[in-house]
């Protein structure tokens, strides 16, 4: 049996008023990881006692395990999660294991530079080297994980900085990556750096967002970072900071956020020279070229979770070399299939025509159709996959009632200041949303609910009070599943 992976927060609870019963805790616990297809867990239990939350069951890949602790951890009142759900992988052999973490770390795109030794011992893997960043650090640890049939991960990567930057320097660049994240509402946090060490004190209204300036605050140059002095309160939901935060942001300061977060992206830094970053009526336009389609992807997604945006177009070109051709293409992506915990299927066919990569077949659902679209992304030499799958269910039925207590039931949960007002009516499974929030993120937030819970076709005529529309109807882009926008 694995050792359970405790996550313990040195936290300040959530004064007694706000922070919600653990009888009711452990329902919205479980109700968000029953809810989730990429979380297969048997035997699920959770229990909860003074906000600690400890999770019990049986999963059978890692990226699932640590995707629950996650998703615990995003919930009002939570103050530290046990994670104690028992593995069961498909059982490989530690030599077939070692060789697919191997072609994992080096036939994807954001990993293959990394110098990185791995090696499997029953079913812990056990990775070395030396890479410039802790941001490198969780990337290859990432890619790892997906590799079907690890079941831990022993993580002694060194981190040694190319250059030794100055501590003023480096605070600054965290200051503006926790400034300019749309990721964190209300946060209020400050920065200090000694040594290339940072200490972080302040209050976040979840633990998660603990996790989230943790991430940030490791930018390239950091030895290491404490945020034990960053205290969990969700009575600080409550608009004001986040209205500070907008208060003054212009297309100008948003451009130049979106372009200090590329800077500290991994899997976009060595293209950052080549990308042009313009923000017009906070819609940012992404132009220049990458070499990978794991770039183009990590921009974008870096430019959607950068405070102030409202839509993003990607108009990055992926550069297409001639170092890898179509037929080691479609090797690479159809091993990756294989061995990706969440796909691990070898009836999906792949085609690949000057890096063009199309898909064909049938999967279980939509984040298996996501979920194959990405990795086939990740590969070397990829320069834009075509998914062409077929999802088997597309849409289970359930009852209006079913679908608009789950909604409401999950509102309830991810919006708990003063600045929601969310009215949710169904009618034939279609999810009609109604109100005001304050942000682009809220907004698309509540759209991946009403999907999550079942909702077939939602209809969001939230308004926005921090991001006026400029007379546009927002896009809809489902975080959760990929896909096209569809505007409403």
């Amino acid at each position: 049996m694995l050792l359970a992976a405790v996550l313990l927060a040195n936290t300040s609870s959530a004064p007694a008023d706000d922070r919600p019963s653990d009888e009711l805790l452990t329902l919205a616990v479980e109700n968000e990881l029953l809810s989730d297809e990429a979380i297969d867990c048997q035997g699920m239990d959770v229990t909860v006692s003074d906000g600690v939350v400890t999770l019990s069951g049986r999963v059978d890949n890692l990226r699932g395990r640590q995707r629950a602790t996650k998703a615990a951890k995003f919930l009002r009142g939570v103050r530290s999660v046990i994670n104690q759900m028992i593995l069961l992988p498909p059982q490989r052999k530690d030599g077939l294991l070692t060789l697919d973490v191997e072609q994992a770390l080096t036939q994807n795109s954001a990993t293959e530079s990394y110098q990185i030794i791995a090696a499997v011992e029953g079913g812990v893997a056990h990775l070395g080297g030396t890479v410039d960043s802790h941001a490198e650090r969780r990337v290859a640890e990432f890619v790892t994980a997906g590799v079907a049939g690890i079941v831990e991960i022993d993580n002694r990567i060194d981190v040694k900085p190319k250059e030794k930057r100055p501590d003023k320097e480096l605070a600054a660049d965290v200051r503006g990556l926790i400034a300019a994240s749309a990721r964190l509402e209300d946060t209020s946090v400050d920065v200090a750096v000694s040594d290339g060490n940072a200490v972080l004190n302040g209050v976040v209204a979840t633990l998660a967002e603990r996790d989230i300036i943790e991430e940030l605050a490791s930018v390239s140059g950091i030895q290491s970072v404490d945020v034990r002095g960053v205290k969990i309160d969700s009575s600080i939901r409550d608009g004001v900071r986040r209205h500070s935060r907008y208060a003054e942001l212009t297309d100008e300061k948003i451009a130049e956020a979106v372009r200090l977060t590329l800077k500290h992206d991994p899997r976009v830094l060595s293209f950052t020279d080549t990308i042009d970053v313009e923000s017009k009526d906070a819609a940012v336009t992404l132009r220049g070229e990458v070499g990978h389609a794991v770039a183009k992807r990590a921009a974008e997604q870096a430019a959607r979770n950068t405070l102030g945006v409202d839509r993003v177009r990607n108009r990055l070109n992926v550069a297409w070399s001639e170092d890898v051709n179509d037929e080691e293409i479609e090797q690479f992506v159809r091993a990756a299939l294989l061995r990706d915990s969440y796909v691990g299927r070898r009836d999906i066919l792949v085609r690949s025509r000057r890096a063009h990569v199309d898909l064909f077949g049938l999967v279980d659902s939509k984040f298996e159709k996501h979920a194959a679209q990405q990795t086939a992304e990740m590969q070397r030499g990829v320069v834009h996959v075509n998914n062409n799958l077929t999802v088997v269910n597309d849409w289970e039925p359930r009852s209006d009632d079913e679908i608009q207590a789950a909604i409401e039931e999950k509102l309830k949960w991810a919006f708990f200041d003063k600045a929601s007002d969310i009215k949710v009516r169904v009618e034939n499974g279609v999810a009609l949303l109604q109100g005001t929030v304050d942000t682009r993120r809220q907004w698309q937030h509540v759209m991946d609910i009403a999907v999550k819970a079942g909702a077939r076709k939602p209809h969001n005529q939230l308004e926005i009070r921090l991001q006026p529309q400029q007379g546009r109807k927002p896009l809809y882009v489902p975080m959760q599943f990929g896909g096209a926008p569809t505007r409403k």
